[in-house]
């Protein structure tokens, strides 16, 4: 499905092993399913808070996830009340490949929730690590990128939400 190569895979940037990403903790997330596309390599805290929310949560990551865990939460995509996309965008290199995120992520009858780490503000994109890189782009720019896209955006409590735009 991934045709492009990433010069950086930024694997080594999942370190949140015990705190949840703000996004649970901000958005009303109860009874609904999301996938968490980009979850890292750290998850059993966010399933365990999932569970006691009522939340059917399902983790993709290309490269922190099992083959199987991502197969799974792929299947699921369409389905999804929420993907949530944290912390992603911004360690990313390739336009390209942000595209292909992006798509991934912004569904029919769905929300895309995305959270960028905006870094220095300058937009200079540089290595920060082995096979690390940070793009620090401010907010602004991935919303203008979205939009760009065709998709809707809307921002709430400084992140990201984009969805298919709706015809009549």
């Amino acid at each position: 499905k991934r045709n492009m190569n990433q010069t950086f895979t930024s694997k080594n940037t999942s370190i949140n092993s015990k705190k949840l990403p703000r996004v649970y903790n901000v958005f009303p997330l109860n009874d609904c399913k999301v996938i968490d596309y980009g979850c890292g390599r750290y998850t059993d805290h966010i399933q365990n808070w999932a569970k006691e929310h009522n939340i059917q949560w399902f983790g993709y990551d290309k490269y922190n996830q099992t083959e199987a865990n991502n197969e799974i939460a792929l299947e699921q995509l369409n389905d999804a009340d929420y993907v949530i996309c944290s912390n992603v965008l911004n360690v990313i290199k390739e336009d390209e490949i942000l595209k292909e995120i992006i798509d991934d992520c912004v569904r029919p009858g769905s929300a895309a929730i995305f959270t960028v780490y905006e870094g220095d503000k300058t937009g200079i994109g540089r290595a920060t690590g082995e096979d690390q890189y940070q793009r620090n782009c401010k907010r602004k720019w991935y919303e203008d990128f979205i939009r760009e896209m065709g998709y809707d955006v809307l921002i709430k409590n400084n992140m990201i939400m984009a969805y298919v735009p709706f015809v009549s």
